[in-house]
């Protein structure tokens, strides 16, 4: 099979990037991307990337290159402008040449996007129009109304997200198929009856080193800083702790920098170690005495999407302690230790019963929770079932034939 792949993603070479991708969501979607390209290059099908991340860095590091991530492939990066708002245009166009460009060359079987974004969505499109026989796939990671939590607070971003969603939802019905993160998903995007799955993810663990190391008493919460989704809530949850050695450390960047600093100022037991190297990272993270999510079920985005720390946090095999999330599978209940509420006082009471519990136990769980994301969340089984679905949608007419 030829897949045409459609996104904002950078490929790792030798454990690096060749331009800093910006922030800890866009790293977490270019690892999801890179194992599932991967996984179904090793079952032998060839992909080629269009992609609107700035490969070559330097002196134009918005300029248009090509490269290839494997021996053979045609991959292009497209230029790109810093201009908020126009770039969405700017992209839509360059993003439509290559396409254009890549379809005059070769002929593809399927063409993929990731995210639920107006200009891959549109480039999805337009290569449809160019080559009808074509089957388009958007996999959806996170709903783009819910992925900024404290957008009520800006009207004008607002304003323009609602304009935004008006023509992406014109745009789903270009779409033959769909890959969601959440089965709830399917709620709140128009499928217009077209086949979906549910890929929550995968477990991308490659180059992850998991020789054993002595575990400090220290709880550690690493993503982006955004409000609303339980930070504060772990910051306040020490207050609540009984072993008064227990710190706090956050890693990430996001718009409750400020806050995490003054917490930390007044609270010697807080520690904000900024953005870090993710190897760098997992070695915190298996030093942990807790991993620590907090975000409350209770909030409509918890129930559309999965969290992308989550494959990483179990395969670090320290406990990873976590509210019951609408977005995350039951079948991953019996390796997470889960608060019965999204308040200091609960968060702190499972921390409590790790710190009371013989460390062998704690351990042994740990230990078949890293079996289970690697075994069964792998780049091989998750690409596995992607191509299933491809297969599916290549037996039957797509939306628009």
């Amino acid at each position: 099979m030829k897949i045409l792949w459609i996104s904002s993603l950078a490929w790792k070479r030798e454990g690096t990037y060749p331009y800093t991708p910006n922030g800890a969501g866009a790293v977490a979607g270019s690892l999801f991307e890179q194992s599932m390209i991967e996984g179904l290059e090793i079952a032998g099908h060839e992909v080629d990337i269009i992609s609107d991340y700035p490969y070559a860095a330097g002196a134009n590091p918005h300029a248009r290159i090509e490269w290839s991530h494997r021996e053979g492939a045609r991959d292009v990066s497209v230029k790109t402008v810093d201009v908020p708002y126009l770039s969405l245009f700017y992209k839509e166009h360059t993003l439509r040449a290559a396409v254009r460009d890549r379809l005059r060359e070769n002929t593809y079987d399927v063409a993929v996007a990731y995210l639920i974004h107006q200009p891959y969505m549109s480039a999805l499109a337009y290569a449809k129009r160019l080559c009808p026989t074509l089957r388009t796939v958007l996999i959806c990671p996170d709903l783009p109304d819910m992925m900024d939590m404290s957008l009520s607070e800006k009207p004008l971003k607002a304003l323009l997200k609602r304009l935004d969603m008006r023509r992406v939802s014109r745009l789903y019905h270009k779409m033959d198929g769909f890959v969601l993160f959440a089965e709830a998903m399917r709620e709140r995007i128009d499928l217009h009856d077209a086949p979906y799955t549910v890929i929550e993810g995968v477990a991308t663990v490659d180059g992850l080193d998991i020789t054993p190391v002595e575990r400090e008493k220290f709880l550690l919460y690493a993503g982006t800083l955004h409000k609303n989704i339980g930070i504060e809530t772990i910051i306040d949850s020490l207050a609540y702790i009984r072993d008064p050695e227990v710190t706090l450390h956050l890693f990430g960047t996001g718009e409750l920098e400020g806050y995490i600093r003054e917490a930390a100022a007044r609270d010697g037991r807080i520690l904000y170690g900024g953005f870090i190297d993710r190897a760098a990272l997992f070695e915190e993270e298996k030093r942990a005495l807790a991993l620590v999510n907090a975000r409350n079920p209770e909030d409509a985005y918890t129930r559309y999407s999965f969290p992308s720390k989550t494959f990483e946090y179990l395969y670090s095999a320290t406990p990873f302690v976590t509210t019951r999330l609408g977005g995350v599978p039951r079948e991953y209940s019996e390796y997470l230790w889960e608060a019965d509420a999204p308040t200091p006082e609960s968060i702190a009471d499972v921390i409590n019963q790790i710190l009371d519990t013989d460390s062998s136990i704690v351990e042994e769980r740990g230990i078949r929770a890293r079996t289970f994301v690697s075994e069964e969340k792998n780049k091989e089984k998750q690409s596995a079932a992607l191509l299933r679905f491809m297969e599916q949608l290549l037996s039957r007419g797509g939306a628009t034939e």
